[in-house]
């Protein structure tokens, strides 16, 4: 919790410590006006009296439907290669008020304004990589004349991954399977730190690293609420504040996966 006499930044700090002890970055899931703390914290808790957007539960039907759809086409070398730079990614955290954050990031190439009505915000049409045209709302006119380095980034990693694939965190496995699984020397994580079970433990459904690989595509495929963030001459972002959830189409099946999808730890400030 934040200490008495913090004043203005007591918010600020409150928010840190959350993502902090938990790694959870829900509290980044907002739009409004940015909090001088850090642009990727809210000026106020007000806006987290509105649910954040999230795509429906997909149909199991579906979900099979896709992955057979991705297994005709992706192979077990470049499926899990994206898999395990998704999943080693660390957890997010702040460090001197900075936010580390765990994101696969995607290149705005052009942006344009489409509308400036007065009393409505700003709104704004960008052309970003692998996702296309991504349509977006501004309190506050954004300059344009001069070059700017934007990305659109998705860090709901959680979100990609389902404890009802078989394997709890995708850990149970140890690096000898997971190489024979890859067919390289990629190897995913592991963890001997659970708790042994004083009751006889129920068996798991068996699912291969492959399939938990095309089901974490499938669910990038779907839409997303993205996150607006432009560089720094630092080399760090700060998050551009827009007056409405940037919700964007899912990143398309046809693309090169192995190659075309960057996971990255931005720091925002």
């Amino acid at each position: 919790m934040p200490r008495y006499g913090l004043g203005k930044t007591a918010l600020g700090h409150l928010l840190e410590n959350i993502v902090a002890r938990s790694g959870d970055v829900a509290v980044i899931a907002w739009s409004g006006k940015p909090l001088s703390y850090n642009s990727a914290l809210p000026a106020s808790l007000v806006v987290y009296s509105q649910t954040p957007y999230s795509p429906p539960p997909m149909d199991v039907s579906e979900l099979d439907t896709r992955v057979e759809q991705l297994r005709a086409r992706l192979s077990p070398e470049d499926a899990l290669a994206l898999y395990y730079r998704v999943i080693q990614l660390p957890r997010a955290t702040f460090l001197n008020r900075c936010l580390q954050l765990p994101c696969i990031v995607f290149s705005v190439t052009k942006i344009g304004i489409q509308d400036n009505r007065s009393g409505q915000g700003f709104l704004y049409r960008a052309i970003v990589s692998l996702l296309g045209k991504v349509e977006f709302r501004t309190a506050d006119a954004m300059p344009l004349t001069t070059p700017r380095k934007l990305v659109f980034v998705h860090p709901w990693l959680h979100d990609l991954r389902d404890p009802h694939d078989g394997l709890s965190d995708d850990e149970s496995t140890d690096e000898s399977e997971a190489e024979s699984d890859a067919g390289s020397a990629v190897t995913g994580p592991s963890d001997d730190s659970a708790p042994t079970s004083p009751l006889p433990a129920e068996p798991s459904v068996r699912v291969d690293r492959y399939a938990l690989a095309l089901r974490l595509i499938t669910r990038l495929g779907r839409p997303f609420n993205a996150l607006l963030l432009e560089q720094q001459s630092s080399g760090q972002y700060k998050r551009v504040a827009s007056e409405h959830e940037i919700i964007v189409s899912g990143v398309p099946y046809e693309i090169n996966f192995k190659k075309g999808i960057r996971t990255k730890v931005l720091e925002i400030v």
